[in-house]
């Protein structure tokens, strides 16, 4: 139906001439890996929206058996619609993800003349360079933004027990409809491929390893051990041991 389609928001999600194109150019299986996780994420997301949707003799309990626990706040933020809202103030995320690596590979950056596989450059709102910013909501702070959508009933507020148990009542997270979609955009964020590939990157050219022997390693690691020269390691590139 247009509702369960507008749910999925599926334009501000996936490119497929784009991901094609990716995929066709990885030579590393961890950045196919990336793309697979992605993928099952947007796809869990999307069941939930039709099991909410589904009338609930058609419902199939026993797939709840395979889902992940730790994205079972995520599915039901999406299965109320938070996705769609939250992409009217957020960046689209691979969207987000072609700025990072243009930024990150190419002598000049990226540039917001940039239009992808499928696209059209001559027609209008597609050569839009606003399409590679984050959208802003006109005459309406967050607050007035998520009051009309409640009052509406568009905006479901939710609850996280999770989150909650770790914050106190007087805390302003708790109270804020949005947090919802903020939580939502954010997973879907740190699950595209290329911020992933990147952000893995930048992490191995920055860490650094220092490890510090336990008494038992005092004790049994002398110059025989395999493990001898490991136990004393102090501020080691990561990018040179693994």
């Amino acid at each position: 139906s247009v509702e369960i389609t507008k749910k999925m928001s599926r334009e501000h999600l996936w490119n497929s001439a784009d991901y094609k194109h990716y995929l066709s150019s990885l030579t590393d299986y961890r950045h196919v890996q990336d793309v697979y996780n992605y993928m099952s994420l947007l796809k869990e997301g999307n069941e939930s929206i039709r099991d909410k949707n589904a009338p609930s003799s058609s419902k199939d309990k026993r797939q709840n058996r395979t889902r992940r626990f730790d994205r079972d706040y995520y599915r039901t933020c999406v299965s109320e619609g938070l996705r769609s809202i939250c992409y009217r103030f957020t960046l689209a995320p691979f969207r987000a993800g072609i700025k990072l690596e243009d930024n990150l590979t190419l002598a000049n950056g990226f540039s917001y003349d940039r239009s992808l596989p499928g696209e059209n450059p001559n027609s209008g709102e597609e050569n839009d360079p606003r399409i590679w910013s984050a959208p802003v909501v006109d005459d309406a702070d967050p607050t007035t933004f998520a009051s009309d959508l409640v009052g509406s009933g568009e905006l479901v507020f939710l609850t996280a027990n999770q989150l909650m148990d770790n914050m106190s009542n007087d805390n302003p997270e708790i109270k804020d409809p949005l947090r919802g979609c903020r939580y939502a955009a954010a997973m879907e964020l740190a699950y595209e491929p290329r911020i992933r590939r990147h952000l893995r990157d930048i992490y191995r050219a920055h860490a650094l390893l220092t490890t510090h022997p336990s008494n038992k390693g005092r004790d049994g690691i002398d110059a025989f051990h395999e493990f001898y020269g490991l136990q004393l390691i102090h501020n080691k590139p990561v990018k040179e041991h693994f």
